[in-house]
């Protein structure tokens, strides 16, 4: 009996152990919800750190002083608070801001980071690294580029959406198929000399019957080489990037007709590539084959549709353009010397040896790459009026 009374003395202590309950819990009229980040550098070389905060309806605040500010607006569902913090380093910056706000900044909820252009252009490593290593930022977190500084972006107020962190998450649905997470970024480093494409992305003042109108544009695409910004690429450039990794999702192409006036637009739909690799006489090959469907969105020309000899017409051209989008887009990043397109992935899958002996010195085989580009894009839907 007393040793079944110890034993159950033991296990009660044993149990009360563990039943710790809720005592690292926060509860959340405590946290301060970050819905998106950004990071730029000064005059000096310094960091400033911006995080825009999601307030409910019904609640105010206000930013501070001593190096840094805030602003807030009001979007379709609630208030937002952009608040920057200047430091040395990022966790300096965001330490500025942390002891300036009243709540726990949360950041499980960051749904995108912006990289100002000069520090994309010195200072990519530092931010990555950041992201990578704080344990609240998600790996699906989007990552873009600002044409100018990012805070700029942050503190864009939209019309429809809450604010400016849901449009950029929906952006990249809607232009250059470019959608880049922190994971994304994390694996495309791990090739040789580090190539990454970020899209970049900027506010524009439009005109609308007199009246200002600010909008978000993709303008193209950032490439880094050694953690080091290289160069850029327009949107069709970036297709022809999106094709190759096979993430590419639709757009449409107005296309000429040879012969003819006007235009036929075809949205280009179910894109599948596939991309393989050869080796003949010291000369690297990569061969991609593109295959999908278009859907006729508008017909300016004179021809019907409806005849077989149009159709053919139509294929050809589309299938002679995104060939040239894909070989352009090829050039211009040998020419940066940055295999964002995944050339050293498809030799070492389908040749091992031979890559493994060159890796080392693949800044030198990339630029000399022989690419070769098959397209079987098919007519699906002419429509339904001739």
């Amino acid at each position: 009996m007393k040793i079944k009374k110890v034993l159950f003395i033991v296990s009660l202590f044993c149990s009360f152990s563990v039943m710790t309950g809720c005592w690292d819990q926060r509860e959340l009229n405590t946290l301060a919800l970050v819905t998106a980040s950004s990071f730029d550098l000064d005059a000096n070389n310094n960091v400033i750190a911006t995080v825009q905060i999601f307030t409910p309806q019904g609640t105010s605040s206000s930013g501070g002083s001593g190096g840094s500010g805030g602003s807030s607006g009001t979007g379709a569902q609630g208030s937002n608070l952009v608040i920057s913090g200047k430091g040395s380093t990022i966790s300096d910056a965001v330490n500025n801001i942390e002891t300036r706000v009243s709540r726990h900044l949360f950041r499980g909820q960051n749904a995108v980071i912006v990289f100002g252009h000069d520090f994309a252009k010195k200072r990519l490593k530092e931010g990555l690294d950041y992201a990578a290593r704080f344990y609240e930022i998600k790996e699906r977190t989007l990552i873009y580029v600002a044409k100018d500084h990012g805070v700029d972006l942050l503190q864009y107020r939209p019309n429809i959406e809450r604010n400016s962190a849901d449009v950029m998450e929906y952006l990249t649905e809607k232009n250059a198929n470019l959608g880049m997470s922190l994971k994304d970024v994390i694996l495309m480093r791990l090739g040789p000399n580090k190539p990454v494409i970020l899209p970049i992305i900027g506010v524009k003042q439009l005109r609308v019957k007199g009246n200002p109108e600010h909008m978000f544009l993709t303008l193209g695409s950032a490439i880094f080489a050694n953690d080091r910004l290289v160069g850029t690429i327009d949107h069709h450039d970036t297709y022809g990037q999106r094709l190759i990794y096979n993430e590419f999702n639709q757009t449409v192409f107005p296309l000429h007709l040879k012969g003819h006036s006007g235009q036929v637009s075809l949205n280009i739909q179910s894109v599948k590539t596939a991309t393989h690799s050869a080796i003949k006489d010291g000369k690297w090959i990569i061969t991609v084959k593109v295959s999908g469907k278009g859907i006729v969105f508008e017909n300016t020309t004179n021809q019907s549709l409806f005849k077989v000899k149009t159709e053919h017409k139509i294929e050809k051209e589309v299938n002679k353009r995104l060939r040239s989008i894909i070989k352009h887009s090829v050039k211009q990043t040998q020419h940066m010397n940055s295999d964002v397109m995944n050339f050293h992935g498809v030799f070492y899958r389908e040749h091992p040896d031979e890559y493994n002996k060159v890796s080392h010195n693949w800044e030198d085989i990339y630029p000399r790459i022989d690419v070769k580009v098959n397209g079987h894009i098919n007519v699906y839907d002419p429509g339904m009026i001739e």
